[in-house]
């Protein structure tokens, strides 16, 4: 499939928007930009372009991926596909969470997987955390603080 063919394909209903933003104040407000000379909410061309981007993201890491799965052939697929997530946030690449959701699925799918065995950004963070806890303390000490915690939150003020 060439350059050309791809621009001529809709761009997937699931592809995610950019969400409008978020404005202050107590008037309603709507954001938009101005481009040439009318006011747009979503782009269109923006939106295919960032389309186009992510479309050959999920190529490149499909390949990458189908030579590292041998090397990584004792890790299950969603530990997998974490730590693949992991390493393009890391990247710093221009992606936005929700497009990089749409990447993972996709790549996970040419795996073999299922969408749904992508590790969503907000479970990563806990997933990091836990482990950072765990490792640099012995268990007894975790279950004491999380003992402490519960505690705190249960007393009543006098």
């Amino acid at each position: 499939m060439t350059s050309e063919e791809l621009r001529l394909d809709p761009v997937p209903s699931d592809f995610p928007r950019p969400c409008s933003g978020a404005l202050s104040g107590v008037q309603p407000k709507v954001a938009v930009r101005y481009i040439e000379g009318k006011f747009v909410e979503h782009d269109e061309a923006e939106h295919r372009e960032r389309y186009d981007a992510c479309s050959n993201m999920v190529e490149q890491l499909v390949e990458y991926s189908h030579r590292k799965r041998v090397q990584l052939a004792h890790l299950s697929l969603v530990e997998y596909m974490r730590r693949l997530r992991e390493a393009v946030v890391r990247k710093g690449w221009d992606v936005a969470p929700e497009e990089l959701t749409w990447v993972m699925q996709r790549v996970t799918i040419a795996l073999g997987g299922d969408a749904l065995d992508v590790p969503q950004q907000e479970t990563l963070a806990v997933v990091q955390d836990v482990q950072a806890q765990t490792v640099a303390m012995p268990v007894e000490t975790l279950v004491d603080q999380v003992r402490a915690r519960l505690e705190a939150q249960h007393r009543k003020p006098d």
